[in-house]
């Protein structure tokens, strides 16, 4: 079987159970910590993976390694941001303001490459003791005007107790990219908005992304993803990326590979937490259209083991056949997935944050099942 590349994977998943520089304040600590927000499968991922022409049982999963990719997409650009609030927390002493009625702190100092501020807001009305809006804002470190602020990050969020050291809260957040290309010059655009929900044992996340690029996803995505993890279970994850997920055998038939030529997939996976899965893929154009043609898609399905190597796959149809999995083959997950396909049809939300402009979607409803 002819080896077309070597594809090394380092996934970013913070190793602590901390908020980084967010912690000790309860001005900080209703803003969201890096971790709540990341997106991950194991604790910790290192792996060196092999993408294989017509892969087959046995061989290394290359939607695996697609699926970590576009989780560790995000991770880096929530990273960009994260850490220019961290430098600023860790660094300055807040002075406390009050303003439009509500005790505010804020934070400001100026970086290597812009002056940021950092503003958190007690919210107004009762039972409202642990609710704060929150905004970073940057401007050129050659301006002193107030107008030549703009937004990079900002949210509402309501701390919730802990979960065995791990920080816990709701709320939802909005990040653009674009301001942030423009005050740091970092490869990054877009908007981006994330409504989130850490109670207990659970994070879910609805990620909104308003043709998001970054270092490692330079295809601007307008999609919706959803992402859900129980510590000690597993989750599930579905997304819509670019990628090269089928290829054409010495028959002209349809097989899950690699031949240079992307498609679209809606996929969604469905994982155990030492990383075992199932995922259902939705690919469209690229070589579906060349074979099927035009508007046209398939789905595939694969499973792997803990080791990320393919212990079972197949080609179905567009229609409604049912998936039909190997049980002997494919481990069992702790969430149903083959009616999660990520719809190519849905639109963004239509709230945006009014600081980012990021597209909003309504805070994750409770699970108490597995909180």
């Amino acid at each position: 079987m002819k080896r077309l590349w070597l594809f090394a994977l380092f996934v970013l998943v913070p190793a602590g159970c901390g908020g980084g520089g967010l912690e000790g304040d309860e001005y900080l600590e209703a803003i969201p910590s890096q971790e709540m927000l990341a997106l991950s499968v194991q604790d910790t991922v290192t792996s060196a993976l092999v993408s294989e022409e017509g892969a087959v049982v046995g061989d290394p999963s290359k939607f695996q390694a697609h699926a970590r990719a576009v989780m560790d997409g995000l991770n880096a650009l929530f990273a960009k941001t994260y850490e220019g609030i961290n430098n600023l927390v860790d660094n300055v002493t807040p002075v406390e303001i009050t303003k439009d009625g509500r005790t505010c702190k804020v934070w400001e100092a100026p970086s290597a490459k812009a002056y940021w501020r950092l503003v958190s807001c007690r919210s107004k009305g009762q039972g409202k003791a642990s609710h704060f809006d929150f905004v970073l804002k940057g401007r050129p470190l050659d301006s002193k005007a107030e107008a030549d602020f703009v937004a990079v990050f900002a949210g509402t969020g309501t701390k919730l107790p802990s979960h065995e050291g791990h920080r816990r809260g709701v709320g939802k957040v909005g990040f653009n990219f674009d301001n942030l290309k423009a005050l740091t010059g970092d490869q990054v655009g877009g908007r981006l908005g994330v409504a989130y929900r850490a109670a207990g044992r659970a994070r879910q996340l609805v990620l909104a992304l308003d043709n998001c690029v970054g270092p490692n996803n330079p295809d601007p995505i307008k999609a919706v993803y959803r992402y859900f993890h129980v510590i000690g279970k597993g989750g599930r994850f579905a997304f819509t990326g670019y990628g090269d997920y089928v290829g054409v055998d010495g028959q002209g038939k349809l097989v899950i590979g690699e031949d240079g030529v992307k498609e679209l997939g809606r996929a969604v996976m469905g994982f155990r937490t030492d990383g075992a899965a199932r995922t259902v893929l939705m690919a469209c154009g690229g070589t579906v259209e060349q074979v099927k043609g035009p508007k046209t898609c398939v789905r595939v399905a694969q499973c792997w083991d803990a080791n990320a190597h393919i212990t079972f796959q197949d080609v179905f149809g567009q229609g409604g056949d049912a998936i039909t999995w190997e049980p002997t083959a494919c481990a069992d997950i702790p969430l149903k997935i083959e009616d999660q396909i990520p719809d190519d049809s849905e639109p963004l939300p239509g709230a945006t944050d009014p600081d980012t402009g990021a597209p909003l979607a309504d805070e994750p409803a409770p699970m108490p099942e597995f909180e």
